[in-house]
């Protein structure tokens, strides 16, 4: 740069676009003349210069700007998959509406509190496992980006989870841009489509073969993108069908001040963890608080789905139960009808046992929605249970109703999809889009959904839908698409069959992805070379197991594929998980284990898709030549030896047909010379292999000599 030349900086811009690299990079402007007497005097050249590169910048923004990788949302999924695709230095941008990571938080819950839990001690300093018990942290490579770090609540607060995620960006200078608010998808004509590969399962499902994505924002700006990642999260209001409905507010919207609903009776649509949170809130200053939903209350420590009703969120089943006034009630929703009759607000049921109806009065000297109770009557269910309401109620109190649309966990809302209706997608009861094994859309190539719109795969059986499932969900998908595009496959370590048992009780005692997303990913042990040989792969998707070698790379003969599984009859709703039986300590009873506890299963050949899909109903995997359960353990450690370290080590001898018990140096020479096949721990006892026994010399004879 020549030395008469002056750098200009220019207020607020950071980063810029430099077409020819196709990504932001920080760019300093330059004056082209050199600044001199009265030019820097007056100034008005160089505002002429900056305003002049200003324009052409815009003009450059306006251009269409061509990206490997397109993801829409920046939150936890999107941020996520950008820290994969930085790290493997990919073309890639995250297009963000808002003007921050991670906008839902700003918002979402309501009442500020989170359901994931921040456990920031463990006892233990091992990363890894202490992952299985840090329910927000997004994966990556620095220490001080887990969450115990930007929060001490074990239920975190809303705001320091964009905090947190913010840091996240810019921690590993994602490329975020904000503003760019999606309005339109399109493919364009004439590109040659991309032939499927039958990875995914479905070869002839008849959908669109492939071409380039065009994006469109609210701007006019576009966006052209090879492979597009949709990461916008389920956010939107799933609004019932309910006659009426416009008469009262939703759960966006209404006030969370509990003084709002002192001495008023309440009643809460919902059975979500978004009407719980409501209830939670404003019992403590409610007469009554009632909350009716279409099916009966599902608490997660007895279906073990983390996104049913928590713990920190059923107060209101305990006032319930000790009847204080407060109650919860099930029925389909679409009986409900609301409807205004001058200034009177009734509220009925197409099953009701009499001609009465809930007559509410609007209370004109209160806001919008809140209404006085003037009777309430006996009335059943579409179910036939009938429920007693009060009879007597005092005319002064009020009934507000509220809708609980959409926090997190609580599945009355539906995915943000709308600008790519006109590419066919197909959805899941308006709320999930139809999505492969992959992550792939049904009919369309290339476009692939993460985070909690992905939950449709394992929807209340496992965690995909929360932060602590999909983050490794993503990173799955990341692996994939690296061998589909990229041609590399996927990750995996080799080891000598030695090396099989201590490598597979770290894993299953450490393992965080195949812990968080039970019964969804599992590990797969692959062995090499007449056996005397494995590879590990981690964190593979079951459902595609059919597909191993196309989507990994890695061929596939004989092999133990191990998962985390619960009991199959324990969960569910009005099982009783705390009976006398609940768990055993029996390694001869390790199958009737109801908690977590892994699962291995040993097949001869890979697993076609024909044996997947006729596999028996209770069964996560087709029927294996063995199968292995390790008794489950009240601290999730399966190392003790009798119980869990010896029946795996002779499942293990039993697959790969060798001995694989530990031996001392004599030991393994005396194999030597009376043996033609030694164990395992023998085989390279010539290469000091063996363990070295303690002895003493005093201790030692030799035959025929006296000591």
């Amino acid at each position: 740069m020549p030395s008469d030349r002056a750098a200009v900086p220019v207020a607020g811009l950071r980063r810029g676009y430099d077409a020819s690299l196709t990504k932001w990079t920080n760019l300093t402007f330059y004056s082209p003349l050199p600044i001199t007497g009265a030019r820097m005097r007056s100034g008005e050249m160089i505002q002429k210069q900056v305003a002049l590169l200003l324009f052409v910048l815009k003009i450059s923004l306006c251009a269409e700007n061509t990206w490997d990788y397109v993801i829409i949302g920046a939150g936890p999924s999107g941020l996520q998959m950008g820290y994969l695709l930085e790290q493997a230095h990919r073309n890639y941008v995250i297009l963000e509406r808002s003007n921050t990571s991670g906008s839902f938080f700003l918002t979402y819950p309501r009442h500020d509190r989170l359901i994931s839990i921040n456990k920031r001690h463990t006892g233990k300093t091992n990363k890894e496992f202490n992952l299985r018990h840090d329910w927000n942290s997004l994966l990556s490579g620095d220490e001080m980006l887990r969450f115990r770090h930007f929060s001490r609540q074990f239920f975190p607060r809303r705001k320091e989870m964009n905090q947190y995620l913010n840091a996240y960006k810019l921690r590993w200078s994602l490329n975020v841009k904000y503003g760019a608010e999606i309005v339109d998808i399109s493919r364009r004509d004439g590109e040659a489509a991309r032939v499927d590969d039958g990875a995914d399962g479905d070869e002839d499902d008849g959908g669109d073969g492939g071409g380039t994505f065009v994006l469109t924002d609210k701007d006019g700006s576009l966006y052209s993108a090879k492979r597009l990642i949709v990461a916008t999260g389920i956010w939107k209001p799933n609004i019932p069908p309910i006659s009426g409905l416009d008469l009262a507010e939703g759960y966006e919207t209404v006030s969370i001040d509990p003084d709002r609903y002192q001495g008023k009776t309440v009643l809460i649509l919902g059975h979500g963890n978004a009407a719980f949170e409501m209830a939670d809130s404003i019992y403590g200053a409610a007469n009554s608080v009632h909350v009716v939903g279409r099916s009966r209350v599902r608490l997660s420590w007895e279906t073990h789905y983390v996104g049913d009703i928590r713990g920190v969120n059923n107060g209101l089943l305990d006032s319930y139960q000790l009847k204080s006034l407060d109650g919860v009630l099930e029925g389909s929703l679409n009986d409900v009808q609301f409807e205004k009759r001058g200034q009177h607000i009734y509220v009925s049921l197409k099953n009701i046992t009499t001609n009465d109806n809930f007559a509410l009065r609007r209370d004109t000297t209160m806001s919008s929605g809140v209404w006085d109770l003037t009777s309430m009557t006996t009335f059943s269910i579409d179910n036939g249970s009938e429920y007693d309401l009060p009879q007597h109620v005092p005319l002064d109190n009020s009934l507000e109703y509220t809708l609980p649309q959409y926090v997190p966990h609580d599945y009355e809302q539906r995915s943000d999809l709308d600008p790519s209706r006109s590419l066919g997608i197909r959805m899941v009861n308006e709320k999930f889009p139809l999505i492969k094994h992959d992550y792939q859309l049904y009919g369309i190539k290339d476009i692939y959904v993460i985070g909690a719109a992905s939950h449709w795969l394992d929807y209340r059986r496992s965690s995909g839908g929360f932060i602590h499932g999909f983050r490794y969900t993503v990173r799955a998908l990341h692996r994939l698409m690296e061998h589909r595009y990229e041609n590399i496959p996927w990750p995996s370590k080799d080891y000598d069959l030695i090396n099989l048992l201590p490598n597979l009780v770290k894993r299953i005692n450490e393992g965080s992805g195949i812990y968080q997303m039970f019964a969804v990913l599992c590990d797969i042990i692959v062995f090499r070379n007449n056996g005397t040989q494995f590879s590990y792969i981690e964190e593979f998707p079951v459902g595609l197991l059919p597909q191993f070698t196309a989507i990994t790379g890695h061929p596939l003969g004989r092999h133990i594929v191990v998962v985390l599984e619960y009991g199959q009859n324990y969960s569910g709703p009005g099982n009783d998980v705390f009976k006398e039986t609940r768990a055993t300590g029996f390694a001869h009873r390790a199958y009737r284990s109801n908690f977590l506890h892994p699962v291995l299963y040993y097949y001869e050949r890979p697993i076609t898709e024909e044996e997947y899909r006729k596999r028996p109903t209770s069964w996560m995997l087709p029927k294996p030549q063995r199968l292995h359960h390790v008794v489950e353990d009240f601290l999730t450690d399966w190392s003790r030896d009798t119980a869990h370290v010896l029946p795996l080590r002779r499942y293990l001898e039993s697959c790969v047909g060798r001995s694989l018990r530990n031996y001392y140096h004599d030991d393994c020479f005396q194999m030597q010379l009376l043996h033609r096949r030694m164990p395992v721990m023998c085989g390279s006892y010539l290469q000091g292999g063996g363990l070295k026994r303690e002895f003493s010399v005093s201790s030692f004879t030799v035959p025929g000599v006296m000591s």
